[in-house]
């Protein structure tokens, strides 16, 4: 299984690479600096056996939009896509499940905090958790 992480800003993909650089084990992580990127690169693969970190807020084609074409394709249930966002807003967190989103979460402020949460994220998704293939 590959971790994609979809984020636009810079310094937040230069603190979750240096924060993933902290765990053992982990699994392939590929970036995306937008929406299409995403999109383009999951039109080529075979099998989905990934798991998303989708930023909601960017400026190409935002985490939603991303999460609707995923819909309207028909894919967005074999996907473990992961909301990964700044936003509290109750109305985001509704939108987000109700596109498909297995989980939310808010990115923590601290290094040390965004290594623990990685870590979390490595064991449920990736230790834990049971996915169907086909």
């Amino acid at each position: 299984m590959e971790l994609l992480l979809v984020e636009d800003d810079p310094d937040d993909v230069y603190f979750f690479k240096r924060a993933y650089s902290s765990i053992t084990n982990a699994p392939q992580l590929k970036i995306f600096s937008d929406g299409h990127e995403l999109l383009h690169y999951l039109d080529s693969i075979a099998t989905y056996d990934q798991v998303i970190l989708l930023d909601l807020n960017m400026p190409k084609m935002s985490g939603f939009e991303v999460m609707e074409a995923l819909k309207n394709e028909q894919v967005a249930d074999k996907l473990i896509t992961v909301c990964y966002t700044t936003s509290t807003h109750h109305s985001d967190i509704r939108k987000a499940y109700q596109l498909g989103a297995k989980s939310y979460i808010t990115k923590p402020g601290r290094l040390s905090d965004l290594e623990s949460l990685i870590k979390l994220i490595k064991q449920y998704w990736f230790d834990n958790n049971c996915v169907v293939q086909g």
